[in-house]
């Protein structure tokens, strides 16, 4: 892999592992992302790095973003084939580059509030509010176990919620040991699914959990993307991981399982 930058040429090594390893100075990044944004430093420490890493990076030749898009095709070219299942009369128009460009609504801009503005539930509240996120020592407490992430589910998750501008999720699976109190999270499962389809939801997770029991995984958690507003959970998220997390508490502490959320947002 390479990333070309003003006339500099920098190598790095696809890992088995889905990481990148420097030939310049053998650091190890885990996305491509965090390799381009290192690479970009090197040249200009003051300018601050933006745009995204996925079309910096080179592999056999190509740019990754070109990888998604050839992904994306292969989607919307799936999605041609499951229709013409429904019958002769479905047709599928592709829009061009400008007419999505065009019916794309503008960022949406929301207030951010506390938590504890809205503890009365009582009240009815607007669910597309943004809560603020506080680490647990700002609220005096110590994070109850131990979160660790591989490389490849962080680059599947990136690459699922950034193939379109509506919003997706999918499921996260790992292992948990109630001994160390660590919650590891291994794999990612994108939901193959929309809005526009979701009576297809119910086949999608079921193919998802038959995944899961045949890898020996846990279901630890789930992920959907914030496209056109900030990464921070609407009230709606913290509804729907709290159902979660009770869910998964199971009868007594020693069938507990935590339950962890991950809100992807556009690039800035």
């Amino acid at each position: 892999m390479k990333v070309l930058k003003i006339g500099q040429k920098f190598i790095g090594d696809l890992l088995a592992d889905g990481k990148i390893k420097s030939h310049e100075t053998e650091t190890i990044f885990c996305s491509p992302s965090a390799w381009a944004i290192y690479c970009k430093r090197i040249i200009n420490p003051d300018k601050r790095s933006s745009g995204c890493g996925w079309a910096s990076v080179k592999y056999k030749g190509r740019k990754l973003d070109a990888y998604k898009a050839a992904y994306h095709r292969k989607l919307l070219q799936k999605e041609k084939e499951d229709h013409k299942d429904d019958g002769p009369d479905v047709e599928i128009i592709e829009d061009t580059e400008e007419d999505k460009t065009a019916m794309e609504p503008p960022p949406v801009r929301r207030n951010v509030v506390q938590h504890n503005t809205i503890s009365n539930r009582n009240i009815l509240h607007d669910a597309n509010t943004l809560i603020e996120s506080v680490p647990f020592t700002s609220v005096g407490k110590i994070q109850p176990f131990l979160v660790s992430v591989s490389s490849s589910t962080v680059l599947l998750m990136d690459f699922h919620c950034h193939l379109t501008s509506n919003e997706v999720c999918g499921y996260l699976g790992g292992t948990w040991d109630i001994n160390a109190h660590n919650l590891s999270i291994t794999h990612a499962f994108p939901c193959r699914n929309s809005r526009f389809d979701r009576d297809k939801a119910a086949m999608c997770e079921l193919q998802i959990q038959k995944l899961m029991v045949k890898k020996n995984l846990a279901l630890v958690g789930w992920y959907h993307s914030h496209p056109r507003f900030p990464v921070q959970p609407t009230l709606r998220d913290c509804d729907a991981q709290l159902e979660y997390q009770i869910k998964m508490r199971g009868p007594t502490e020693a069938s507990y399982t935590p339950c962890v959320g991950f809100i992807c947002c556009e690039y800035t």
